[in-house]
């Protein structure tokens, strides 16, 4: 069990990161990023601190997190490839979400 809890608590923070990361790549501010990851960590115990759960939710956030991250930019081929690969990766965690994260990727590499 405390495998898989820090498997979780790790996950968070690692999506929390890509979080950051991806609003200041996209032009916010540092104050902007911080807010932004703010509020899923101000949410952990209003939602039942389900994040440090052994559980693949966090996981699943972080997979969806990195594949959008290194993604968002990428040429289409690069992001066919990194959402290709982490909704794979995702399907093992979660189902929906890994659907999620390839369609957002192929929305944005219809923009670029």
């Amino acid at each position: 069990y405390a495998l898989a809890r820090g498997v979780s608590i790790a996950s968070f923070f690692v999506a929390l990161a890509g979080g950051f990361l991806f609003v200041r790549r996209e032009g916010g501010s540092s104050t902007a990023a911080l807010a932004a990851v703010a509020i899923p960590a101000a949410a952990f115990v209003p939602t039942g601190a389900w994040y440090d759960l052994a559980r693949p939710d966090s996981l699943s956030l972080a997979l969806v997190t990195i594949a959008l991250v290194v993604g968002w930019r990428a040429p289409a081929g690069a992001a066919d490839c990194v959402s290709g690969t982490g909704g794979g990766a995702r399907l093992f965690d979660n189902h929906i979400a890994g659907a999620l994260t390839y369609l957002a990727l192929q929305v944005a590499s219809l923009g670029g």
